[in-house]
């Protein structure tokens, strides 16, 4: 029996980690050589991938990105080798170059499961692929733990999720709302499940991590958008420790921080791991904070997008994490008890649903 999978794997941190923990635990229910990761990888991928990319449309506010990419190519280019080296892991199935092959010849498995992160986001792109929108024969269609990204959409997009989820064997969420959300337009009730990060287990995240190689305290800011905010709060609210920046979308200099650009996946990981308080606005920054026990505070820069982060931390009882709350609240029993209620919910549907 084999299983292609279907998801985000490239570009960042919380895509590439999901990617392979959802890929481990298939493992565990099915044997390894049957669990296949589907390469989809086109020009506009490979063109993510390119250290010197064009990040702008501006071209005064290029040229400058230019300058500051040059500034760290070096570092960058280690980034770009680290995360290579971790994806060599996967197992894949023959590599697609467009949307028109994968959808016109897709692999020939007996279950294509699709999932996690935003691959129901209907603004995306090549979303036809994620909605495994093609003819599935004798195949069954599952969808573990998608995420729409979004919660407001018009009529056409919710016409085409309806439409493209019609013929799914076994659907369920990330997300409360967008459970809902399918629940509502397919008239039958769908479950949220956990992302793919919190299958495994703090110490199974353990034997993949490198360890950072200071000693001392520090908050490690792991952020993807307003950098000088979410430094400012660190600086403000952990004055005696060490700041740890980390913001892949940013590569100004910043002063009063160690800032950093070259971790790989294996240092992401360890970095949240070790270090004593976490600042983020992700939420996979977020999510393994969460799997580590972490002191850390969430700050929401993207409202637009952030009711992924706003269900976990609700799902989790965890809202008072959020910035805007006055009084952060430490994990209590009840959180890491409904985690682990989550997490045998969610080993349980994918276990069922692959199976069926």
């Amino acid at each position: 029996m084999k299983i292609g999978l279907y998801t985000f794997f490239r570009g960042s941190y919380g895509a590439v980690l999901q990617a392979f923990s959802l890929e481990k635990t298939t493992k565990k229910i099915f044997p390894a050589d049957d669990v296949l990761m589907v390469d989809f990888k086109t020009e506009f991928h490979r063109s993510l991938e390119k250290i010197f990319r064009r990040w702008s449309s501006n071209p005064l506010y290029n040229v400058v990105w230019q300058m500051h990419i040059l500034l760290r190519y070096r570092q960058l280019k280690k980034k770009r080798d680290a995360f290579d080296e971790f994806k060599e892991q996967f197992d894949y199935t023959a590599c697609y170059s467009s949307e028109a092959d994968i959808l016109g010849n897709p692999p020939a498995v007996d279950v294509h499961l699709t999932g996690s992160d935003q691959v129901f986001n209907p603004h995306r792109k090549y979303r036809d692929v994620y909605y495994l929108n093609f003819r599935k024969g004798k195949a069954r269609k599952v969808a573990y733990a998608p995420s729409f990204g979004i919660n407001q959409f018009s009529d056409d997009e919710k016409e085409y999720i309806k439409s493209s989820l019609a013929d799914f064997d076994a659907l369920s969420c990330r997300e409360s709302d967008g459970a809902q959300l399918m629940s509502s337009l397919l008239d039958k009730d769908i479950p949220q499940v956990l992302d793919p990060v919190f299958l495994l287990s703090d110490e199974e995240w353990r034997t993949v991590e490198i360890q950072p190689e200071f000693k001392q305290k520090y908050v490690f800011v792991y952020c993807l958008k307003d950098t000088k905010r979410l430094l400012k709060y660190a600086k403000e609210n952990y004055p005696d420790m060490t700041v740890v920046l980390l913001s892949p979308n940013d590569l100004r200099f910043y002063s009063g921080c160690r800032h950093i650009y070259y971790p790989g996946p294996r240092d992401f990981i360890g970095l949240i791991d070790h270090a004593d308080v976490v600042i983020t606005d992700s939420f996979h920054g977020t999510a393994f904070s969460i799997l580590f026990n972490k002191e850390f505070r969430t700050v929401i820069t993207r409202p637009e997008v952030s009711v992924r982060i706003v269900s976990l931390l609700s799902t989790l009882g965890l809202s008072s994490k959020i910035v805007s709350e006055k009084k952060p609240q430490p994990f209590t029993v009840e959180g890491k008890d409904m985690l682990a209620r989550m997490r045998t919910i969610s080993m349980d549907y994918l276990k069922k649903s692959l199976h069926s």
